[in-house]
C-alpha cells in the first residue's frame, strides 16, 4: 500500500488501509510497494485528483482508491472471491479514471 501526500484528503485515509488490511491479512502479505516481493499497489488517495506518484512502480498492476466507497468496493471483492478474483481485479493494469 502507499499513500497520497495527503494534501486534501476527505475521508479518513488510515481506515482505509486498516479495512483493507483486515480483509486481506488471511490471503496475501501486505508490503510496502518498495518491497521486492510486491506483486501489486494500492494508492490509497485522499481525494479524487489521486496525484501520487506512481512512477516508480511501473510495469506493477496499481489500484488506486479514492474514497470509502471504492475501498468497500475492492474489499467486496477480496471477499467475495479471494484471492484469485483478486488478482484478476489487478491484473496488469493502472485503475484510475
Amino acid at each position: 500500500m502507499k499513500y497520497c501526500g495527503g494534501c486534501n484528503p476527505r475521508y479518513d485515509r488510515v481506515e482505509a488501509a486498516s479495512s483493507i488490511q483486515e480483509r486481506l491479512k488471511s490471503l496475501a502479505d501486505i508490503v510496502s510497494p518498495e518491497d521486492e516481493g510486491a506483486e501489486a499497489v494500492v494508492v490509497i488517495a485522499g481525494c479524487p485528483t489521486a496525484c501520487a506518484d506512481v512512477s516508480s512502480f511501473d510495469g506493477m498492476p496499481i489500484r488506486f482508491v479514492r474514497s470509502m466507497e471504492e475501498v468497500e468496493a475492492l474489499c467486496s471483492v477480496i471477499d467475495r472471491s479471494g484471492l484469485a478474483e483478486l488478482r484478476r481485479f489487478f491484473s496488469g493494469r493502472e485503475c484510475k479514471p
